[in-house]
């Protein structure tokens, strides 16, 4: 039985791997948007994070809507 758990992992590989190849295209943005943000100022960053928040609304307006709706 070990033997074929062994082969089993060789193709297929173990969920450590598994884990780290779904976390790794989310590690590399998040060093894009460092690398991006490193440079700014305090005052960079407070428009940064404005501008976020303004995005973050936007997009979810239509939820927060509906739901006032049912309440």
């Amino acid at each position: 039985m070990a033997f074929i758990t062994k082969i089993l992992g060789k193709i297929l590989g173990n969920k450590s791997e598994r884990d780290i190849n779904e976390m790794m295209p989310l590690v590399e943005k998040t060093k894009i948007e460092y690398d991006r943000l490193v440079g700014f100022s305090n005052d960079d960053l407070r428009a940064e994070t404005f501008r976020i928040k303004e995005l973050i609304k936007s997009r979810i307006r239509d939820e927060e809507e509906e739901i006032a709706s049912l309440k």
